[in-house]
């Protein structure tokens, strides 16, 4: 394969997220460089998502490059009018017959890389490390990071991790303290983003049922990464990659979308994982889903304080005493049973 043919290998880990800054950069700049490319994209991504209904996966290659080899040069004649145009070659690329052939590679490439990463997924039953309402729980992976997963959280991970990425897949809350392997980064898959680093400490919130999805770090950088599939008409520029600095979260909104960035005092973030719950401005709809999940009792509130903040911190306290400490505020009532708590007040203003 010559050296200045399309890196098609390169346009799939980009459309999987898999892509370093500077390949996400190499393809963002060949994006912006020529309409005829973007509409070829556009094409080639409608030909990815196709791909994510295969229910019969085909042999997995060692690596994605590989893919070329296997699956794409065996289909390619030596005839001079079937070879493919240069990626950087704009000027006829989308024109002519050759885009056909073009077309055709790319959507072969990228029903075998498809396959390939639904062969990695599916073949062998991942290891689940799941905690219950009221429960947290510790534990270690495979390549000696840890992971405190909150309540009523999943974590999906390999037994052992094997090829270009350490890849788990998270539902719920936690907080990673990854061990640094520049060579093979850490991804955490969630349902409508990725969050990859090489090793650092961060948090993950994820539940489903969410109104969003916010990823605070602690210390090293963090790429937060909307899914693609999660933009059916967009094309994803590599701009859209985050990167989270120390202090600072990202909240995507799971409706819109929408990423947005800001400070944020982390410890008070993740001072779940040390027993604590730590309410800074919190709405109280969001408090009440905490309360809920961390005593494992469901919380009612009336409509009239959903959106009253509390700032507070409980460490280790019952819901009892929780729940008086914030009657003693004056705007909170609430009554406690057996089957749920019912929380109630004065609107705020």
């Amino acid at each position: 394969m010559n050296d200045n043919l399309p890196p098609w290998p390169l346009l799939a880990r980009y459309l999987a997220n898999e892509a370093t800054p500077d390949e996400q950069q190499t393809v963002s700049n060949w994006l912006r460089a020529d309409k005829a490319n973007q509409r070829a994209f556009a094409e080639i991504r409608l030909r990815w998502l196709q791909t994510g209904s295969l229910t019969q996966p085909v042999a997995p290659p060692s690596d994605p490059a590989a893919v070329w080899d296997r699956y794409i040069a065996p289909q390619l004649t030596t005839q001079s009018d079937t070879v493919v145009r240069p990626l950087f070659t704009h000027r006829t690329w989308f024109g002519s017959g050759r885009w056909q052939l073009a077309a055709a590679v790319a959507g072969l490439l990228l029903l075998a890389y498809g396959g390939y990463r639904q062969f990695s997924t599916d073949a062998t039953p991942p290891q689940v490390a799941a905690t219950t309402v009221g429960k947290r729980a510790m534990m270690i992976l495979p390549d000696g990071s840890r992971v405190w997963l909150n309540a009523d959280s999943r974590l999906e991970y390999p037994k052992k991790f094997t090829g270009s990425l350490r890849e788990v897949r998270l539902r719920g809350e936690a907080f990673f303290d990854v061990t640094h392997n520049p060579r093979q980064p850490f991804v955490i898959r969630l349902a409508t983003a990725s969050v990859r680093v090489l090793g650092t400490s961060f948090n993950v919130r994820a539940y489903p049922g969410d109104a969003t999805v916010k990823t605070t770090v602690v210390t090293g950088r963090v790429a937060f990464i909307p899914n693609p599939a999660t933009q059916p008409t967009a094309i994803r520029p590599a701009s859209d990659t985050t990167f989270i600095l120390p202090n600072h979260h990202v909240t995507q909104a799971v409706q819109t979308l929408a990423v947005t960035e800001e400070p944020v005092v982390a410890r008070n973030e993740v001072a779940w994982k040390d027993n604590q719950l730590v309410f800074d401005q919190t709405p109280m709809r969001e408090v009440a889903q905490t309360l809920e999940r961390w005593y494992g009792l469901p919380v009612q509130l009336t409509n009239a304080i959903a959106d009253c903040p509390l700032t507070a911190t409980f460490e280790g306290q019952s819901l009892h005493e929780v729940m008086d400490l914030m009657s003693r505020t004056g705007q909170f009532q609430y009554t406690l049973t057996t089957k749920n708590v019912r929380i109630s007040g004065r609107p705020c203003r």
